[in-house]
């Protein structure tokens, strides 16, 4: 493996990426554990510091926790986004209510699982080689 073509970009792991759900629909995402991730958590986690080593964090103190953190650093914005047809403007506070939601644990889950695909989070030289190399080996 060629570590220099495997460079991510810090301004993108923050400031995120736009991720297509649907033809009308999008959302912002950062990457986990981002350094604005990573501070958020440690200095939330901290009062539960003794149930997780102890090992006795409840599922649903978990749960909380990686919404909560996913609203404030993960998920940063949307476009497109309805609910009963109706327009559902972002906000921390809208996104926090829509994770949260146990009939839409599917959104959790996917927001969740584009963070942590790094492939969106690389460098742009990269993906530029890698346009241009489909591009070359399709023929156009």
């Amino acid at each position: 493996m060629d570590l220099s073509k495997n460079r991510l970009d810090p301004k993108l792991e923050e400031e995120g990426v736009w991720q297509d759900i649907d033809l009308e629909t999008s959302i912002l995402v950062a990457r986990w554990m981002n350094p604005v991730h990573e501070a958020y958590v440690r200095k939330h986690a901290k009062p539960l510091q003794q149930a997780i080593r102890m090992d006795a964090l409840s599922s649903k103190a978990e749960k909380e926790m990686r919404i909560d953190s996913i609203a404030n650093c993960i998920l940063l914005d949307w476009k497109g986004m309805k609910a009963n047809g109706e327009d559902q403007p972002y906000s921390k506070e809208e996104a926090i209510r829509v994770l949260s939601n146990p009939e839409l644990s599917w959104f959790l889950d996917m927001v969740e699982a584009y963070s942590r695909d790094l492939s969106v989070f690389k460098i742009e030289e990269e993906a530029a080689e890698v346009v241009e190399l489909k591009k070359s080996s399709s023929g156009n």
